[in-house]
């Protein structure tokens, strides 16, 4: 093709550039990679495209969280593309969106005065260019190319990649942590090796204050400086959702089932992260919370100096938007009944009120139907750009490497950020090693202890039988050579099923933070020090020391001074004296 300037460039489709990056590993070699032989793979996919656009196949986190996640997750989405089942019925469908706004209307929740904006790059350097940063400057003005840099950098990513949140915090990367807020999020326990990230969230100098919200005390907030009680979904998680769910428009909203059981302000609000941030807020006098804060369409100021100031008048927004019907007298007197949430209903009109009882009856706005959504077999409101080539990501470069990211499908193996190849190092030892939860194992179970002490199995190791076979393993034994211990004070009990592939070991999760049989809620706020070290500034001997406190303190059966882990631990050892019977939070 010749260009404007008189210059000849070679050009090629989209779909020729990815068929040819796709054809460059034989079927042959995928299948050795996968552990699926090439046959099986042929009867898959001809099964697949045998039913045309009546056929989908999509992924969620399995295929996209880890290394070359991207390409493995998009390789997953072009089959779709193939078959042509991209917003046809029975094909592959996103949702049509929400059923209406409960961001504004009756009242303007996110747009004040004096809104501020987040800026800078983010300690994970997602959605940033290294190539624009300090760092990548100065290596060039000293004659260098810029490269490598010192952590890998994500320009293309979506965001919420905690892991590189936690590198940068741990190496000061690209800048020292000054606070470290964190929110039901348990890194020690949830990223795999994590336990490397103990020595920071110990050490002040690269976390010089740690504010943990949670509702219970887990293998990372115990290094934390102030533990700050939430609540649990039952007790107070507000939400509105819009749908995953292919095709349909709707949004559903949640509400609080009990009275929250945290301890009190001492003008009667919960303890929570909401009541925290709220309170924080006012103290730095920032715009848009306090008295006067959330413009009314009726020319009126309202304050948002609690949760239900912000979730009430949203769920208003919501039900006057969708204009529903306002609810009989039987819909009012249910929720007055059956909804912790009634008791704020002076904060809207009557009216708009039991048009909210209309809303919260029927667990949110449910607008079309599944045909209604469609014109023929096409979805109205499908999917608009389909994407064989990616020109941001072919134009990003890999941070260290300085070679430009591949813009369509690509074989991406097991390496490091520098491109380095792990897979050889990784075949001295027996069996790849995998997580995995039960099927029960979500943010419900979380907060029912019984459900992991007394109804689950305990943790075991599982691998395919091909597996046992080759090292010698008995199924239901103890095995130290091939099952390392799976926590301190925990030994692995490997089963055998056919449920794993060929040399890889499973290793169930446990259902909560701290082991088996131990959930330590938190009901007051308090003040802590750094498990391992006193705070220099604050010479301290140890012990927690409560923010608020109201009334006795709650305790909980779920503790187990048995467990390993807990024998192991200062500072659960002293809970245990203190209290056999439970831990006195």
């Amino acid at each position: 093709m010749k260009l404007a300037d008189g210059t000849t460039v070679h050009c090629a489709t989209a779909f020729t550039l990815m068929k040819k990056a796709v054809m460059e590993t034989s079927l042959e070699d995928y299948a050795k990679r996968c552990g699926i032989s090439a046959g099986v793979i042929r009867g898959v996919a001809r099964e697949f495209a045998s039913h045309g656009h009546k056929a989908a196949v999509c992924q969620y986190h399995g295929a996209g969280n880890y290394v070359g996640g991207t390409y493995a997750s998009w390789a997953v989405a072009m089959l779709n593309v193939l078959t042509g089942s991209i917003n046809r019925k029975g094909g592959y469908l996103r949702g049509s969106g929400s059923a209406g706004d409960w961001k504004k209307g009756v009242f303007s929740l996110t747009d004040f005065e004096g809104k501020r904006k987040t800026g800078g790059v983010r300690i994970s350097r997602e959605k940033n260019v290294y190539e624009k940063s300090a760092e990548y400057k100065e290596k060039k003005a000293k004659g260098g190319t810029g490269y490598p840099a010192r952590r890998p950098w994500f320009p293309v990513t979506r965001g919420g990649l905690c892991v590189e949140a936690m590198n940068g915090i741990a190496q000061g990367y690209p800048y020292a942590c000054q606070v470290l807020f964190t929110f039901f999020f348990n890194p020690v326990y949830s990223i795999p090796g994590g336990t490397s990230y103990v020595t920071a969230l110990k050490d002040t100098g690269k976390v010089p204050l740690h504010v943990s919200i949670d509702v219970c005390v887990n293998e990372s907030n115990i290094y934390a400086d102030y533990i700050v009680p939430s609540l649990s979904w039952l007790e107070g998680m507000y939400s509105f959702m819009s749908p995953h769910a292919p095709a349909l428009k709707f949004t559903t909203v949640r509400v609080p089932a009990i009275v929250p059981l945290t301890g009190k302000t001492a003008d009667g609000r919960p303890f929570s992260m909401e009541t925290f941030l709220i309170d924080l807020a006012e103290y730095l006098k920032l715009p848009g919370f306090g008295k006067d804060a959330i413009p009314g369409n009726d020319g009126k100021m309202y304050p948002l100096h609690c949760a239900e100031d912000f979730y009430v008048r949203a769920l208003g927004n919501l039900a006057s938007n969708c204009k529903l019907k306002e609810a009989p007298a039987s819909e009012t007197d249910l929720v007055r009944a059956n909804y912790p949430v009634f008791a704020y209903n002076w904060m809207l009109p009557p009216a708009l009120w039991r048009q909210v009882c209309t809303l919260l009856t029927r667990g949110g706005v449910f607008r079309d139907s599944y045909d209604s959504v469609f014109s023929g077999d096409e979805q109205k409101k499908g999917i608009k750009k389909i994407l064989l080539w990616s020109e941001k990501l072919a134009c990003s470069r890999n941070s260290i490497t300085g070679k430009r990211n591949s813009g369509t499908l690509t074989l991406a193996p097991a390496c490091e950020a520098s491109g380095r190849d792990v897979t050889d190092e990784d075949r001295e030892w027996p069996f790849t090693a995998v997580t995995y939860k039960m099927n029960v194992h979500c943010q419900v179970a979380y907060f029912l202890p019984y459900l992991g002490s007394r109804d689950l199995p305990r943790e075991q190791g599982r691998h395919q039988r091909a597996g046992r076979q080759e090292t010698g393993h008995q199924g239901g034994r103890q095995n130290p050579h091939h099952f390392a211990q799976l926590r301190p004070g925990h030994c692995g009990c490997g089963r055998t099923v056919h449920t794993c592939a060929p040399g890889v070991c499973g290793h169930l999760l446990p259902l909560r933070p701290l082991a088996d049989g131990r959930f330590l809620p938190v009901y007051q706020g308090r003040r802590t020090r750094r498990h391992g070290r006193t705070r220099a500034r604050r010479q301290e001997n140890g012990h927690r020391r409560q923010l608020q406190q109201t009334g006795p303190p709650r305790r909980f059966d779920g503790w187990n001074p048995a467990c390993g882990l807990c024998g192991r631990n200062p500072r659960l050892q002293q809970h245990a004296r203190e209290n056999n019977e439970g831990i006195s939070l």
